[in-house]
């Protein structure tokens, strides 16, 4: 790799009224975002080190050549601190943190190439500003290098947002992470893309990292309970299709909490010739119900919920039904 000079071969500072070289002044170079010694270089070819500190000449000036991400502090002569600058880059060089197993990202991963090395699944964390703070806009590459992927998880408080999933795409795959605000972070990159989500368990959490804008098939005959995130009016949307016609009353998609409820418009097809059903949401509703004959739950039924508002879903449904036909729709939560 080759480090990158700060302007025309010379770092050159001033005094602070800007009048005068800083004639014996110190530059101390440390890894970013800590105060552990970093090498810089006198030349951009033979990588040899500076001392640390470097000494400035009568000029105020001295080769040093940068590689990776820094933080400076500058002296004078009497060790007086001028300033202190944190997240230094002036190559378009990374250093790399390789980590082996589930990790939790420190501030010295600003700027870096995080390496996930593992031959199984692993997991990458982002952690709260409150335990970690992270600048505005720092940038964190991370690279699947072992055959395990990458599932990016977010701490308490944390969002990350993205168009796909927060998982890697594939072995090598290179994502970006930076951070837009505190606690939110922006992904993209060679992310795996959202697909079918099949459900054959008895219950599903539904988060918005892992089901927002994805189909949720619900293949479990004996019962399937799915909970929605609380409602928030992020706009987000959550589609369940029936792959396999429910046995019992089990098949339940609900909202996490008391204060959340249900608005919309149930379309019953009947198997008896007579017009479909139209069943409406309750002001109350909080619960939709399936038990694979009077009220859905037929291999096809479409459900969607959209997150309309604080408190608020926003449901449509197209289901089949047969027997005494009833409504899918209630208040249990």
């Amino acid at each position: 790799m080759t480090a990158l000079n700060f302007t025309a071969g010379k770092f050159r500072a001033f005094n602070a009224a800007g009048t005068a070289p800083l004639a014996g002044g110190k530059l101390y170079t440390y890894f970013a975002g800590t105060t552990s010694p970093k090498a810089s270089y006198t030349d951009a070819i033979n990588y040899v080190a500076n001392a640390n500190p470097v000494i400035l000449d009568a000029n105020g000036e001295a080769d040093v050549w940068l590689d990776g991400a820094y933080k400076l502090v500058l002296k004078d002569s009497t060790d007086v601190t001028q300033w202190t600058e944190d997240y230094v880059r002036l190559t378009d060089a990374k250093d790399i943190n390789t980590q082996t197993d589930n990790y939790t990202l420190v501030v010295g991963d600003a700027f870096k190439i995080v390496e996930m090395n593992k031959a199984t699944a692993v997991n990458l964390t982002i952690p709260p500003n409150s335990s970690v703070a992270f600048s505005l806009g720092t940038e964190i590459d991370v690279t699947q290098y072992g055959a395990g992927q990458v599932t990016l998880v977010a701490g308490a408080g944390v969002t990350i947002r993205t168009n796909e999933t927060l998982k890697s795409d594939r072995q090598y795959a290179k994502m970006k992470l930076y951070q837009r605000a505190t606690n939110e972070w922006i992904l993209s990159g060679e992310v795996q893309e959202k697909s079918i989500v099949n459900v054959t368990t008895a219950t599903l959490a539904v988060t918005r990292e892992l089901h927002e804008g994805r189909v949720m098939t619900l293949n479990k005959a004996d019962g399937i309970t799915a909970t929605l995130p609380a409602a928030s009016g992020s706009g987000d949307r959550y589609r369940f299709i029936v792959g396999t016609t429910i046995t019992s009353v089990g098949g339940i998609i609900q909202v996490a909490n008391a204060s959340d409820t249900m608005a919309g418009l149930v379309v019953g097809l009947d198997d008896d010739g007579v017009p479909a059903n139209a069943w409406t949401v309750g002001t109350t509703d909080d619960t939709f119900t399936m038990d694979g004959s009077t009220k859905g739950g037929i291999v096809g039924d479409e459900i969607e919920l959209i997150d309309i508002a604080a408190n608020l879903w926003f449901l449509r449904a197209g289901i089949k039904q047969s027997g005494t036909e009833a409504t899918p729709m209630s208040a249990v939560v």
